[in-house]
């Protein structure tokens, strides 16, 4: 079963982080009364997570938690290495592990501009989103910068500009954009990659599904 085919029924889902993206999980979770059972974990408490006492359980015992693999669906933040521990037990279980940017792609119709390299992202997808406003459109800027992406989704955008990392790009499988821009690729930020080749591999994971691919700098 596709996680499209997934989505109204009752799953039991595992948060794992809750930074500023695992609580906008949350949030959208409940938010779109999904029949979803949420049970979020950390390895350090984060106070901003009681907000949702009465609706989710919450464990700050890390994720390497047996009832983790209880779980239909793995939602992990960008910040969490997927190649190691429960997760690699998750994959063995062929249990399904998504982000945040493969969850939002099943809740929007939008074009979608997405941005990533090694270097320089941040500010290209700012100054696109700019230009983009510039010319009266109504435009959501966001991802790795800024504000997550399903938090973009409560307001009414023409298109979003999203800035990729590649761990989130690590899981995505269902996002397909109006254009990919591939700045460049260096060695600055592998220390998460068995090899370079490993890291290239996740940064082009979203070349695929594009319209329009540009790529400026790939070494």
């Amino acid at each position: 079963m596709t996680l499209h085919n997934k989505i109204n029924k009752n799953l039991r889902v595992a948060v794992c982080g809750l930074g500023k993206t695992g609580i906008s999980v949350i949030k959208f979770i409940l938010e779109n009364k999904l029949p979803w059972k949420i049970e979020a974990y950390d390895s350090k408490e984060v106070v901003d997570v009681y907000q949702f006492d009465n609706y989710i359980n919450v464990s700050f015992e890390g994720f390497d938690d047996s009832n983790v693999l209880k779980c239909d669906l793995i939602i992990v933040s960008p910040g969490i290495n997927i190649n190691r521990g429960v997760f690699l037990e998750a994959k063995k279980n062929n249990i399904d592990i998504i982000g945040d940017i493969e969850l939002f792609s099943y809740f929007t119709d939008k074009p979608v501009i997405a941005i990533t390299g090694s270097n320089g992202k941040s500010t290209v997808t700012q100054l696109t989103g700019d230009v983009l406003k510039a010319a009266s459109l109504k435009v959501g800027i966001g991802g790795n910068i800024g504000i997550p992406a399903l938090s973009l989704l409560d307001h009414d955008y023409e298109l979003y500009v999203l800035e990729l990392s590649s761990y989130q790009l690590e899981t995505i499988e269902n996002l397909k954009t109006k254009i990919s821009v591939f700045l460049n690729l260096s060695e600055d930020h592998i220390e998460r990659y068995a090899s370079f080749y490993e890291y290239k591999m996740a940064k082009q994971k979203y070349l695929p599904k594009a319209n329009y691919v540009f790529i400026i700098k790939m070494i």
